[in-house]
């Protein structure tokens, strides 16, 4: 876990994960033509930031633990519409390949994520999360 010292924030490695794959997907889809960039990387930007939102609400309490399924969707659908922009030659073989291995990363935290946030009740979590608006 890391700490946020200016908040006292708890931050669990798949937070950074995500963050840092929407921060590597940002510029390849800016780079990507309007015909694509509006449809499948808008999609695809999309299903990553709803990730991190869900992420943020679980860890904080506001939503209930077997929300997760629903990032475990989004991290399926993310693949498959990462594998159509290799296939359509809108990325790279590399890109695919660090792509892959972001996902990847993601999907090897989450189930140790799962098990951090269900070990501790709502309250605790949230206060651990710190609370943004004190």
């Amino acid at each position: 876990m890391m700490q946020d010292r200016k908040r006292g924030t708890i931050h669990h490695p798949i937070m950074t994960r995500t963050y840092e794959l929407i921060e590597w997907f940002a510029p390849v889809i800016n780079g990507l033509s309007p015909a694509h960039k509006f449809t499948l990387g808008d999609r695809i930007i999309n299903n990553l930031y709803a990730m991190l939102e869900e992420l943020i609400l679980i860890q904080h309490g506001t939503a209930p633990p077997w929300r997760v399924e629903f990032i475990v969707g989004r991290l399926d659908i993310v693949r498959h519409q990462t594998r159509m922009m290799h296939e359509f030659a809108l990325i790279e073989d590399a890109e695919f390949a660090q792509s892959t291995r972001l996902l990847d990363a993601i999907s090897d935290n989450l189930d140790s994520w799962i098990s951090w946030v269900n070990c501790f009740p709502a309250r605790k979590l949230h206060e651990l999360a710190g609370n943004a608006l004190r």
